[in-house]
């Protein structure tokens, strides 16, 4: 009789682990089909109604007739549903104790909510960029990259700095201005950072800077540019390839701090012109700066001076914010080049090269070498000639022939010369920017300073001259690869230290370049390598990322 007790206990005690079993089955069941209902409904780029969505999902399992409630809220930058499904399993052998059915209520929830955010899109815009159509590839992933983000977001809820590098980033006068910069020029706007600005994302504006010598750096006869006789023409290339890129024709390749507006983001990505030499630690210097709340006078600033929206006053927003998401999105065809600089006594102040305010051409340019006699002081380019003052400045006598009898037929039988003495004073002098901004370096040295100095050399001779001149304008050791992908790696672990995401693109990069940015990312998924057309599929998956979808409950 014992026995018969202990056999019936132990098929009671299998009979509820199997009815448990069976339900636990069917609750999971449950579960997961109504989280990937819900996970489905909440995306912003889901197109159908929301409770459309969550039934037709159910619906696919069987399980549309277990729902009893679904709430559903959305807004600009946010979805969100709430589902509750209940059902009920019935039992095998737990029947024997007068459990005939397990009831169980399954309730999932999900929303997709764009939260504040700051991001900085960091693009290199080099020379090289110009090959393959990859620039243009570029444009189409940034267009789209700008339209998803802002798409999904409410009004003001977003901020987007455009930083174009290429072998410097010029800021621009409406950011730089409210930096302690000395060395500062009128052409464009870059500054030098020192090493270690390169330690913290921080870039207060009580910082000093030392501004950006103007000019190219890089152009030597081995080139052939000592053949050209001006050095702003086309025939060699774009005017416009300063070391820190500058108007005319590179007028959106400058820093567009924190806008709003999509359009004039998109506007300006595709008006950008690629040129130049590769800076990736300045442009990512620059991208995490714009995100560091050091900058907030800054910015304030700027919004009362009509550069920047007014509802970005406070902005960037503390680090540890947690409404706001701050994130950089750095790309590269490249890898970075070594770094040039010019003398701080050559960056700003006048230098002793003279222009004709009446002709204003290179031909007119006056060399003053204060060693000479005083009546030779001044080597005028026009004639190859030294001369008492530059061209434009001093006495010249003009003198013409003037007829005083005519054959009858019209010719001039006879004339006379009739001079006239004029002193003119149209003759300025030029500030070492503006020199460099209408010749570059080397071809004022091998123009104007050795043809001055060897007016009977060869033009080896002229060329090896224009190098030793043109060598010392620049700083003694040049800022190498090397040290300059040292720099982007720490300020890319300052940004990771600080909270800042970081998203990098290696675009048909070198190696150099691909290496650096799969450093810079903030995990190995945060780095992407792709060619061609790729490039819109990583900047579409970022923009997928920063969406942030996710379950709630």
């Amino acid at each position: 009789v014992f026995s018969l007790f202990l056999f019936v206990g132990l098929v009671l005690i299998g009979g509820v682990g199997i009815d448990l079993m069976r339900y636990e089955q069917e609750r999971v069941r449950l579960q997961g089909a109504t989280d990937r209902a819900v996970l489905a409904a909440t995306s912003l780029r889901q197109t159908q109604d929301v409770e459309t969505v969550i039934r037709d999902y159910l619906e696919r399992e069987n399980l549309a007739h277990l729902i009893r409630s679904i709430e559903t809220d959305q807004g600009v930058n946010f979805r969100e549903a709430r589902v509750t499904t209940r059902g009920a399993v019935p039992t095998i052998l737990m029947h024997m104790i007068g459990i005939r059915e397990l009831h169980m209520e399954v309730i999932s929830a999900a929303e997709e909510r764009v939260p504040n955010l700051e991001i900085s899109l960091v693009l290199d815009l080099s020379g090289s960029m110009n090959s393959f159509g990859r620039l243009a590839n570029l444009q189409n992933a940034a267009e789209e990259f700008i339209h998803t983000v802002f798409g999904a977001s409410e009004e003001g809820s977003i901020s987007m700095s455009l930083v174009p590098y290429t072998g410097q980033v010029n800021a621009g006068a409406a950011l730089l201005d409210h930096f302690d910069v000395t060395h500062r020029q009128p052409f464009s706007h870059c500054v030098d950072f020192d090493d270690h600005h390169f330690d913290t994302t921080a870039l207060p504006p009580n910082v000093a800077l030392q501004g950006a010598g103007h000019g190219n750096l890089y152009l030597y006869p081995q080139y052939g540019y000592y053949q050209q006789n001006n050095p702003l023409g086309d025939s060699w290339g774009d005017p416009t390839i300063y070391d820190c890129p500058s108007a005319p024709g590179n007028d959106f390749v400058q820093v567009r701090a924190m806008e709003t507006d999509p359009a004039e983001l998109i506007w300006r990505v595709n008006a950008m012109q690629a040129r130049g030499a590769t800076s990736i630690d300045i442009g990512m210097r620059w991208g995490v700066a714009l995100l560091d709340p050091s900058l907030q006078p800054v910015v304030s600033a700027m919004v009362n001076e009509g550069h920047v929206d007014e509802r970005m006053n406070g902005r960037p927003v503390a680090l540890d914010d947690p409404e706001t998401l701050k994130i950089v999105v750095l790309m590269t065809d490249g890898q970075n080049f070594e770094e040039r600089r010019l003398r701080e006594e050559f960056r700003t102040g006048p230098s002793p090269v003279w222009i004709s305010t009446t002709d204003n051409s290179l031909n007119t340019f006056s060399l003053h070498d204060p060693s000479r006699p005083a009546s030779s002081r001044y080597w005028h380019r026009r004639d190859g000639q030294w001369h008492n003052d530059p061209w434009g400045n001093g006495t010249v006598e003009t003198c013409t022939n003037v007829c005083t009898a005519w054959w009858s037929w019209g010719t001039c039988r006879s004339s006379t010369t009739s001079c006239t003495t004029t002193t003119s004073n149209s003759a300025r002098r030029l500030d070492w920017p503006e020199l460099f901004h209408r010749s570059y370096p080397y071809w004022a040295a091998r123009h104007i300073w050795a043809e001055a100095q060897l007016p009977s050399g060869t033009n080896n001779q002229r060329n090896t001259r224009a190098q030793q001149i043109s060598q010392s304008w620049l700083t003694p050791a040049n800022i190498s690869v090397t040290a300059k992908d040292q720099r982007l790696s720490r300020i890319c672990n300052a940004a990771r230290d600080a909270g800042i995401t970081v998203f990098s693109v290696a675009f048909e990069a070198d190696t150099g370049g691909i290496n650096g940015l799969r450093q810079c990312a903030t995990t190995p998924s945060h780095f992407f390598d792709v060619e061609g057309v790729e490039i819109s599929e990583a900047f579409r998956t970022i923009a997928s990322h920063i969406r942030q979808l996710r379950l709630i409950e």
